[in-house]
């Protein structure tokens, strides 16, 4: 390869893992905006958020009133996402819907929130 080929495919490689980074950086930030807006009671809405690349995940919902055990198991699925791949978060909480059009408004508020995320995550993988 020419020292201009190598060059271009070090630049590839560069921008590939820099999109990778975004999406992980930005569907981890989503995640934990949507399970600090949830509201707690027992901690089973907070415990009902599942993160799945490609699918969305079945698993129970389980209690978690601070939410740190719910965006850890977040971030593990979402450490395997790349470009490309479809990242679903969604809760599994039989209540979230009245949550959320209740008044707490965790998705809705997430979701205005996304372009922000988004850009913190393009200015971070810049940076590195």
């Amino acid at each position: 390869m020419t020292d201009f080929g190598e060059r271009m495919a070090a630049w590839s490689a560069r921008a590939a893992g820099r999109i990778d980074a975004v999406l992980r950086r930005s569907a981890g930030a989503l995640l934990a905006e949507l399970v600090v807006a949830t509201p707690v009671a027992s901690g089973r809405a907070r415990g009902g958020w599942r993160v799945a690349a490609g699918e969305p995940a079945a698993e129970p919902a389980g209690l978690d009133p601070d939410g740190a055990a719910t965006v850890a198991r977040g971030e593990e699925a979402i450490a395997r996402a790349a470009a490309g791949d479809v990242v679903a978060i969604v809760n599994a909480a039989p209540h979230a819907r009245d949550l959320e059009y209740g008044g707490a408004g965790m998705v809705r508020g997430a979701l205005a929130a996304w372009p922000a995320l988004v850009e913190r995550a393009v200015e971070e993988a810049r940076r590195s």
